[in-house]
């Protein structure tokens, strides 16, 4: 029976010229939990170093490093796959992210430190291919739109 639906649903959409261009997928805890018990992507990514340049009486710059994301929680996310790749997007969520940062003005300011730093109420929207390379699944980021409604600094 299965394979006389598959074949009616191929031999159907073949026919009539049906295109599967959107698939929307729920994920729940159980996902998240399988996808982190086998380390897909945990060597994979890396934060880079965060740098703002400013300018005022002099001029400087402010960095961040060792990004580490230690708590994320959302309450509704949304996937679109399309021909070219997947678009991802996520509201209604929190992160908490702690790392260290460093600030200098070539005339008055010089300083570093650590921070722990809370974002409530983000959007965000983010653009992603997927394909094959040396039979591993690679996801290259294409475009990533981010909109915070509140943040707190430690």
């Amino acid at each position: 029976m299965i394979l006389l639906v598959t074949f009616f649903l191929l031999f159907f959409s073949e026919t009539h010229g049906f295109t599967y261009e959107t698939l929307k997928i729920r994920l729940n805890r159980p996902f998240f939990t399988f996808f982190s018990e086998y380390h897909v992507v945990d060597k994979e990514i890396a934060i880079p170093e965060i740098e703002f340049p400013f300018k005022g009486d002099g001029k400087g710059i402010v960095r961040t490093n060792y990004l580490k994301v230690r708590r994320f929680n959302t309450h509704e996310i949304d996937f679109n796959l399309t021909d070219s790749g997947m678009k991802w997007s996520t509201s209604g969520g929190s992160i908490e992210l702690s790392g260290t940062w460093d600030a200098m003005e070539d005339k008055v300011i010089r300083d570093k430190g650590w921070s722990i730093v809370n974002l409530n109420g983000i959007q965000m929207n983010i653009s992603a291919s997927m394909f094959e390379k040396s039979g591993l699944l690679q996801i290259q980021i294409d475009e990533c739109i981010v909109n915070i409604q509140k943040m707190e600094v430690e």
